[in-house]
């Protein structure tokens, strides 16, 4: 409820997912990575990235999965990170930035 914190109901063995779509930086940085990463209990378990250097060029898509044995109380969380030295933002819209978390099986 709001708090960006997904607690894990039951125990089982998840996928866990998330897709981010990186707005096209306006000037190249000569050195700028995107990142998207997927964090139980506060320890980073699965990260994406990619490197964008040029400027008007294809926006970044990291992308992040794990499968995973999860215990009722587990704590899921998911984040984004880029070092492009300037403000940037992802794409909007629910068909490109995504995640799931989907029990497999208890």
């Amino acid at each position: 409820p709001g708090t960006g914190t997904y607690t894990i109901p039951v125990t089982g063995y998840y996928s866990l997912s998330l897709h981010l779509s990186w707005a096209v930086p306006a000037t190249a940085s000569g050195a700028s990575e995107v990142k998207c990463q997927i964090i139980r209990n506060g320890v980073v378990i699965a990260q994406g990235y990619s490197n964008e250097t040029i400027a008007g060029d294809i926006p970044s898509d990291p992308h992040a999965q794990v499968e995973l044995s999860l215990t009722a109380g587990d704590t899921i969380q998911f984040a984004a990170a880029q070092n492009t030295g300037g403000a940037l933002s992802t794409t909007g819209g629910v068909f490109w930035n995504k995640f799931g978390i989907h029990l497999i099986h208890r």
